[in-house]
């Protein structure tokens, strides 16, 4: 358009750079991306083709790449992504990972730092045999051609095992190793009430071996929703959206109270973040259901995770559901534990406190209404917890990757990790 009229042009370009300043606001203050991995790639990638466009064609970005948590927003898609190659796919995301990621070389190159190709490097090379590029093909392919350098060399593995932010969508990751069969385990806090977000506040996932061992079913897609008639988009604690099964809370690897949703209006702060541990805060997202409620997860040097939960009633006596969801197929070992198989590897899930937990096994498919989406394959396995009114209770569970013996680890509470 400057060829014709530079006029109209400089001020597309100052509106521009003006205003888009107000959406990038959300990166701040760490990187994290507040709806979640899918959007991550789509918000992402375009606001990395206008500062590029601005950068070659104007040779300034008008310090748009200074933006409070934008350049670091390329760890947090690196340590999305589970060594099952699966994203961390909280609020409205699918389980991804496979697709080329083009802005992480736009970012690598910007940043000087090749670590953050890590996961995406695989999939630009010629799959064996084939002589076509690995991994689901994407809209944004193309700007490869400009952002992925011709004496790019593969890179070496990222140093931190772990990455936390806060922000609207605090999340937490951590991994044993950037190899394949490593064990990673992910965390979010937030609230539901953010955009694309679901009743999934304190909601992990858990990989080893290779295998997604704790899931998440992820989004719906919206036609099939906005089709029915159905109202998605309202915020209240009463809204339609949350009658849509992978929406609500009892569809996540979450707790429950007494059968209720999460409240919308909690938000759920990142209180301790260090290698290999976090806790999160959810009291507000209990409010009037408990008094108080943390969830920490811990990866153990042996590779396992623990998910510890510390909570206490009001003046009222709760029932409390914990619940994992899962595709692997799961054989119950007795009171509390269980062994969960999956392509040919094996879990052992134990509940070390409380002893004797009655495990059930849930399954998700079919969904509840003919509106909700299929979960082929997937279950949740659960217990229930009584927590006496006033009363202090501890949920801890283990999950250990592995056929052979597992020994249990001392309790600490959470104020001691």
């Amino acid at each position: 358009m400057a060829e014709s009229d530079g006029a109209l042009a400089a001020e597309l370009i100052a509106r521009a750079v003006n205003t888009v300043p107000l959406s990038m606001h959300e990166y701040s203050p760490d990187g994290a991306y507040p709806e979640g991995p899918g959007y991550w790639g789509y918000g992402t990638s375009y606001n990395v083709m206008m500062i590029s466009a601005l950068q070659s064609a104007l040779g300034t970005d008008f310090g748009l790449t200074q933006q409070p948590g934008f350049l670091a927003t390329a760890d947090y898609y690196l340590h999305v992504t589970g060594p099952s190659g699966y994203y961390f796919n909280y609020s409205d995301a699918g389980r991804g990972g496979k697709g080329v990621a083009s802005a992480m070389f736009w970012f690598a190159a910007q940043r000087h730092e090749p670590y953050l190709l890590w996961t995406e490097w695989a999939k630009v090379q010629p799959a064996a045999g084939r002589g076509a590029a690995r991994g689901k093909r994407d809209r944004t392919d193309p700007m490869l051609l400009l952002w992925l350098s011709p004496t790019q060399e593969k890179p070496t593995a990222p140093r931190a095992l772990s990455w936390s932010a806060q922000g609207v969508t605090p999340v937490a990751f951590h991994r044993s190793d950037w190899t394949a069969d490593a064990t990673y385990v992910a965390i979010k806090g937030g609230s539901a009430s953010t955009n694309h977000a679901h009743m999934d506040v304190g909601a992990f996932v858990m990989d080893a071996d290779g295998v997604r061992w704790a899931d998440d079913l992820g989004m719906q897609d919206y036609e099939s929703i906005e089709s029915k008639g159905i109202n998605l988009w309202g915020k209240t604690q009463d809204a339609e959206r949350w009658k849509i099964f992978r929406l609500g809370t009892s569809s996540h690897s979450v707790l429950m109270v007494d059968g209720q949703q999460q409240r919308v209006e909690g938000k759920a702060p990142i209180v301790l973040a260090k290698a290999g541990r976090t806790v999160v805060d959810l009291g507000t997202v209990y409010q009037g259901q408990l008094e108080r409620a943390r969830r920490g997860v811990a990866l153990q040097p042996d590779r396992s995770v623990l998910v510890q939960d510390e909570l206490q009633a009001t003046a009222k006596a709760a029932v409390v559901r914990w619940a994992m969801v899962t595709r692997a197929v799961v054989t119950v070992d007795g009171a509390g534990r269980a062994t969960l198989t999956q392509d040919g590897k094996k879990l052992s899930f134990r509940v070390l406190e409380p002893t004797g937990a009655a495990l059930k096994i849930i399954p998700l498919d079919p969904p509840p209404a003919a509106t909700d989406a299929r979960n082929e394959g997937m279950r949740q396995i659960a217990f229930e917890v009584a927590v006496g009114a006033g009363g202090a209770r501890r949920i801890v569970v283990q999950l250990a990757p592995g056929a052979g013996p597992v020994n249990a680890p001392a309790v600490q509470a959470l104020a001691e990790w």
